[in-house]
């Protein structure tokens, strides 16, 4: 996902002589909210820059953090990525609209 995005990124920044040299490291933890902290808490480092997308957009709705992406500045999109909500066979919920008027009515009741 985002490693293999961010080390293709690197690749063609040295093929295309953008930079000399990049370093492509992963900060685990958190679904990347250990990430974003690092890179808030770097400001004014230009050479750190952060790889993230969705997965950590669901980790900052479910998981305590200090920052948030307002704290950064996006400067390039480079994947788009579709999203699926699936749900057992079984399931009482057949459609979106089924899922959300249950989430409307009880949403303790929905486990995500």
């Amino acid at each position: 996902g985002y490693d293999l995005t961010a080390r293709s990124a690197a690749q063609v920044l040295r093929r295309d002589g953008i930079v000399d040299d990049v370093e492509v490291f992963n900060v685990a933890g958190s679904g990347g909210i250990v990430g974003l902290a690092r890179t808030v808490r770097e400001t004014g480092n230009e050479n750190l820059l952060l790889v993230m997308g969705l997965g950590l957009v669901g980790a900052l709705n479910s998981l305590p953090s200090h920052y948030s992406l307002s704290d950064t500045t996006p400067i390039a999109r480079m994947v788009e990525e579709p999203e699926a909500v699936l749900v057992p066979a079984a399931s009482p919920y057949a459609s979106v609209r089924d899922l959300q008027s249950r989430w409307a009515q009880d949403p303790a009741s929905v486990i995500i």
